[in-house]
């Protein structure tokens, strides 16, 4: 099963980030970043919201179990790959 940490990590790599820029964006600490891709906490519920808005993905993307949605960076690549 894809974890939250799962879920940010994939959608921060998609988008060639590292923690600390996406830290930056989201005016959040590197090790909170480090902290919700490792497992060790998760976020409450205004800081995902806050995340996936950044990354523009509803807020159920990260408590999906089966991989139903797939990214707009995704779907873009594709595309563009055509």
């Amino acid at each position: 099963m894809e974890t939250f940490g799962k879920k940010l990590t994939e959608l921060r790599k998609q988008k060639g980030m590292s923690q600390e820029q996406l830290a930056f964006d989201l005016n959040i600490s590197q090790s909170s970043v480090s902290n919700y891709e490792s497992g060790r906490t998760t976020p409450d519920m205004g800081i995902m919201q806050l995340i996936a808005d950044y990354f523009q993905v509803p807020i159920t993307y990260f408590f999906q179990t089966k991989k139903l949605y797939f990214s707009p960076m995704k779907i873009m690549a594709e595309i563009s790959a055509i």
